[in-house]
Formats: structure tokens, sequence, C-alpha cells
């Protein structure tokens, strides 16, 4: 306990401060978890069974897009209670990534610049700090795995598979990572190829690396994810590809050359000059009939 004694203009105030021990929370993927990815506009929620299949995926939105960072702070607290509410309904713990802001921007800006753009510093470390500290009031195990490659994971695993979006995906890869299931490239693909979904409603065909052998392996074999690093830069490639380049996007712009402007002033000086010397009066055409009425 902290005594601390404050003079204002009322007089003497004691503030005391205590410390509150809170009951651990015990580690348990027997029943399954469930997996948070935090994307700009949103959060992707996934639960899993105890194999690591998924259960259930959804959405919940989290607009905090040129607000304040008190309203921002607010809309964070607002989803993060609905994910621990979701969370003890089930009796499951939550798993989210280990934030590191640079990376998520890089990522997000390979895939949306627009996005990329929405996404803040502030809102990733406080969506972070109130995740963690309602998981430790309310007895929720809460564990933050690495983020590395579960969005080409899930994007190759399991999107079409379970017919997911690429974000509910990479949720469901989050909740498996802690569970240490397997992330080794899919062997079902004909021909080591597989058809993605690009962002921009188009596919783009990758060639996984070949396999190798488990039984073969040495102790200097490579980690699995060198091999998703590989699917990664193709599939970066792919989207830098498809980006029009500053050049393009300054050439798709129509500019208005000194001519054109010479003979749009020209049109409409000939237009007023036309409606000017018009008369007044109907105009009567070749073989109408005009009645007059005498007063």
């Amino acid at each position: 306990m902290a005594v601390r004694f404050k003079h204002d203009d009322k007089g003497w105030r004691v503030c005391a401060s205590f410390k509150v021990e809170h009951e651990r929370a015990v580690e348990d993927y027997s029943c399954g978890a469930i997996g948070v990815d935090l994307n700009a506009g949103f959060v992707s929620v996934a639960r899993t069974d105890r194999f690591g299949n998924v259960v259930e995926t959804f959405d919940i939105p989290m607009d905090t897009y040129g607000k304040s960072q008190g309203q921002s702070a607010s809309i964070v607290k607002q989803v993060v209670v609905q994910i621990i509410e979701y969370a003890k309904r089930h009796g499951l713990p939550i798993v989210s990534e280990n934030l590191d802001f640079s990376k998520k921007k890089r990522a997000l800006k390979d895939e949306s610049p627009r996005y990329a753009r929405m996404l803040t510093s502030f809102v990733y470390s406080a969506f972070d700090a109130a995740l963690a500290s309602a998981c430790a009031r309310h007895t929720v195990f809460h564990r933050r795995v690495n983020p590395a490659y579960t969005s080409i994971i899930g994007r190759t695993k399991f999107a079409s598979r379970y017919g997911l979006s690429i974000h509910a995906a990479a949720a469901l890869v989050i909740a498996r990572r802690a569970v240490n299931l397997s992330e080794r490239l899919p062997l079902s693909f004909k021909e080591r190829v597989v058809t993605l979904p690009l962002n921009d409603a188009h596919h783009v065909t990758l060639e996984l690396p070949a396999r190798k052998n488990p039984g073969k392996q040495g102790v200097g074999t490579r980690h699995v994810w060198s091999d998703w690093n590989e699917v990664n830069k193709t599939l970066r490639r792919a989207h830098a590809a498809r980006r029009p380049s500053r050049r393009e996007r300054r050439r798709s712009i129509p500019v208005m050359g000194r001519n054109d402007l010479h003979s749009m002033v020209c049109r409409s000086r000939r237009d007023v000059l036309e409606s000017s010397s018009e008369p007044s009066g109907p105009r009567v055409g070749p073989g109408a009939m005009v009645s007059t009425v005498k007063r």
C-alpha cells in the first residue's frame, strides 16, 4: 500500500493506492483457442477446436480513422469487451499477435495502401494493452505469438478450404500457432501450383517450393518459414505487378492543354452569340399552322 498526502485549495487529502493480486489464468488448449487478428478498421476473431479446426469466425468493426485519441481508446475498449465476453462464454484462451507496428504496417501496405493509412501506432498499442489488461482482470489466459507469415499461410491453406476471408484465415493461423500445430506447405496441390486470390478480385497462380522428405532432413535443415518466405515474395511481386506505378497513374489523369482550353473558350463564345441572335418569339417550322386570335 502506498499513501500520499496532497494539499489543494480545499485542504489536505490522503490518497492511498493498493495493489490487487488477480488470480492467474491457466493455459489450457484442450477445448481449443480463440485467435485475434488486428486489422485496419476491424478485428477478425476465429475459434478453433482442440484439433485446430475452425469452429466459428466473425469480424468486429473498429473504425478509429479520423478519431481523437480519447475516442479511439473508447472504441478499442468496447471491442476488447466483446472479445473477453466471447472467450468467457466458451471458456477458451485468447491468442493474439506479438505486436510489431512497423511489420504490421508494411504487411497491410503490400495488400492495400489505403488500409495501411487507417492503422495508427496508438490504436495498435492501445489494443494490445487493453486486451492484456482485460484478460488479467477477468482471469482469461492471454498469449502472444509471432505473427510471421500468418496472412500468407491462412490465404494459402485455409481461406479456400473453409471459405474464409484472408483476415479470418490469419486469425485461425494465430490460434493454431499457440497449440504448435503444423504449418508445413500443403501436399494436396497438384504439380506444386496454387491459385490465390488478390485484393482486386483477380487471382494469381504461384508455384510452391518443393517440400523435402522429413526422413532425410539433417540438423541444418531450414525452418518451414523459409518456404513461406519464398511464397510471400512471389505474392508480393504479383501485387506489385497489378499495382500501377506513379508514372502510369499520372498518365491516366487527363490533362487539359492550351489548345484544348482555347477551343473550349471559342465554342462557348459561339454558343453565346448564337443564343443572343435568335428571335425571342416562337419558332415556326415549315408546314406548321399558326392560329391568331382576334380580340
